[in-house]
């Protein structure tokens, strides 16, 4: 009787790969880590072994919370079977996710076992990034006035800093933004098409650029007249971290501000060398900025324009000053002889700016005569050094510039 048996040789090393986390990626946490691992033999896998390295200081992570100087491996768990060679295979450790370090990179690395007892040697790695932080608030660059007559985008920038530094994480993913009309007293918020009753509309804005981007929102409503808006902003890095919410609000401004001269009165005179006073009242729908003023000499050409210090032939709005937010405005001109002609009418123009850049549709006009003469006057009763009676005392006066005498 003889018995024989017959036996196949196998050298050949068995293959691991990583699936999850994906090679060169961020990731936000991890908790179990994936992979496959085949041999040239249907069904011979017997272990698979991971390890994970920080890699700047070299450290190994010990199975519990932490990392230390000591090169470490742990068997993973055998899954599934994908075909006859190759299987699936898992490492779960709860302690894991809180042992990685923020803004830190890492290496897996893997090595199979068969059942003939060959070992991989060309171990199977694996590099991860790892961002646990939220992006700073995205910063808005329009609107950033809070009075405006036009908006036809929202736009900003956002970057994925920490106190790490710059652009160390995984960089910026999407930014989103939401506009709320009347936000003191409505919860009213755009859809892209209509503003409806809910809570935030967050709206994918388009971006550029890389790990900093630059975003904008183009698709905006019809801006109404005298209307509060509050516009709010929000990024999600690339793992998914959401950034806090910025907020702005604005006022749609398109109505012009009214201004009226109250004096001088038109055509005042007033003396020469003297201090004239401009003043006058303004109003606004929403907020008033300046009240300006120009003073004109000659109401035809040539038409020269008061600088403040002389005349110059480019038109110059000079500022007044207010004590009440330009309901009532003034500013005072001294009027140098050397630069104020005797019997010379001046004009004068004003304007009022609202804080949307609104100017008023219509100048207030005024304007006002330069009186350099002295009024003479004449006695002629009594008409003698010596009288014996005197009833009344009467004479004649004259202004050589028309005046009227008192």
């Amino acid at each position: 009787y003889k018995r024989q048996t017959s036996m196949t040789g196998d050298y050949t090393k068995p293959v691991s790969t990583v699936t999850f986390p994906v090679h060169n990626q961020w990731i936000s946490g991890l908790y179990t880590i994936s992979g496959t691992a085949g041999d040239n033999i249907d069904y011979n896998i017997e272990n698979l072994y991971i390890g994970i390295r920080r890699v700047e200081d070299s450290y190994y992570f010990n199975g519990m919370a932490s990392f230390e100087n000591m090169y470490s491996t742990f068997p993973a768990t055998n899954g599934t079977t994908i075909s006859d060679s190759q299987i699936s295979w898992w490492y779960e450790n709860p302690s894991l996710n809180n042992a990685l370090q923020n803004g830190k990179t890492y290496e897996i690395y893997t090595y199979a076992i068969d059942k003939c007892g060959n070992y991989e040697t060309q171990n199977s790695t694996t590099i991860f990034k790892v961002d646990k932080s939220s992006p700073p608030a995205a910063v808005l660059l329009n609107p950033s006035q809070p009075y405006l007559a036009a908006l036809t985008t929202i736009s900003g920038t956002a970057r994925d800093d920490n106190s790490l530094g710059a652009n160390t994480f995984s960089g910026m993913g999407t930014a989103f933004v939401a506009i709320q009309r009347n936000p003191d007293a409505f919860d009213l918020f755009w859809d892209g098409s209509d503003f409806t009753i809910g809570g935030y509309n967050w709206i994918q804005a388009d971006k550029t650029g890389s790990p900093e981007i630059s975003w904008h929102y183009d698709s905006l409503p019809s801006w109404q007249n005298g209307v509060k808006y509050a516009v709010y902003t929000k990024t999600l890095d690339n793992v998914g971290w959401e950034s806090p919410i910025s907020t702005f609000t604005f006022t749609f401004d398109v109505s012009t501000p009214t201004v009226v001269v109250v004096t001088p009165a038109a055509s005042e005179r007033v003396a020469r060398n003297s201090i004239l006073t401009i003043s006058g009242t303004a109003s606004d729908n929403t907020a008033l900025q300046a009240v300006q003023y120009r003073i004109q000499r000659g109401i035809g050409s040539p038409n020269f324009y008061w600088s403040g210090s002389g005349w110059t032939n480019t038109v110059i709005w000079l500022e007044t000053a207010t004590g009440d937010d330009w309901n009532n405005w003034g500013s005072t001109v001294s009027l140098d002889a050397a630069y104020f002609a005797d019997t010379t009418s001046y004009s004068i123009y004003a304007r009022a700016v609202d804080r949307s850049q609104n100017y008023s549709a219509v100048y207030s006009t005024s304007s006002f005569i330069v009186d350099g003469s002295s009024p003479t006057s004449k006695i002629t009763l009594p008409d003698s050094i010596y009288i014996n009676s005197l009833t009344n005392i009467s004479g004649t006066s004259n202004d050589p510039f028309g005046g009227r005498v008192i």
